[in-house]
């Protein structure tokens, strides 16, 4: 099985799960940094369908948006029965339409090119809108469209750009997650609480990653009022594999 990572240079962003997945699992992977140019140029010749990373590519087929690949990632992870313990990176069959939703609230399927679209959309006069049968104005309302914790938070950006409101918006959602765990928890202390059933999925990962660049971001204060996501955080980064990658990758968000 070959597979390649192009990602964008020099930054962690939204690829950063994926790399965690594929520590987890011991999937070995090629990682190739490309810059925005050379991704539009690809977009441009069909080598890829829109100007955006990371894409995997795995046995010369290529997939894109980082949600995609990771579910991906953790189905083959499951095929090849990867999981330590037994472990099911979708969960249960019955299980991985919550597991997708949850993940999906952690960052959904939309990416700043797209916010980039929904703001030009929408910065349009009612007559060119009429002239192009483009929708009405609230059809593309930024506000309503980014509602999920990444793109709330901006951590992606770096220690030294996050919005002034980030604080607040950390708080709130952090609430949220809390709750999920809390509702997860079986009461037994012999078993992980993750965010839904006894595995370890894609859902989590995502999570943990978005969590940890907060703490790197703005350090422990932020999570230390929720205890029950602490945790989790803790029980994670302490996997053998994950911890040995966060040891060892780049400063650079």
């Amino acid at each position: 099985m070959s597979i390649v990572l192009y990602v964008q240079e020099n930054t962690r962003g939204f690829t950063e799960k994926i790399r965690m997945l594929l520590q987890e699992t011991g999937m070995k992977y090629e990682e190739v940094a490309i810059d925005m140019e050379t991704a539009k140029s690809w977009a441009k010749s069909g080598k890829i369908n829109f100007p955006n990373l990371p894409v995997l590519e795995m046995d010369g087929v290529k997939i894109e948006h980082a949600d995609a690949i990771l579910e991906h990632l953790a189905d083959v992870a499951d095929q090849k029965k990867l999981g330590q313990g037994g472990n099911k990176y979708c969960g249960e069959p019955q299980e991985r339409p919550v597991i997708r939703g949850l993940a999906c609230m952690v960052r959904p399927d939309l990416d700043p090119f797209d916010l980039r679209f929904i703001l030009v959309l929408s910065s349009l006069s009612a007559a060119t809108r009429r002239s192009h049968r483009i929708p009405a104005r609230d059809a593309y309302d930024p506000p309503t469209q980014v509602k999920d914790f990444q793109n709330e938070v901006q951590t992606y950006k770096g220690k030294t750009s996050a919005p002034p409101t980030a604080p607040e918006s950390i708080e709130r959602w952090f609430e949220y997650f809390q709750s999920i765990l809390e509702r997860n928890d079986d009461g037994d202390v012999k078993t992980d609480e993750f965010l839904y059933g006894k595995h370890l999925t894609f859902a989590d990962i995502a999570l943990f990653e978005a969590v940890n660049a907060v703490i790197n971001v703005h350090g422990l204060k932020a999570i230390r009022a929720f205890p029950k996501l602490k945790e989790f955080h803790d029980k994670v980064a302490y996997r053998a594999r994950i911890e040995r990658h966060i040891a060892t990758r780049p400063e650079a968000f």
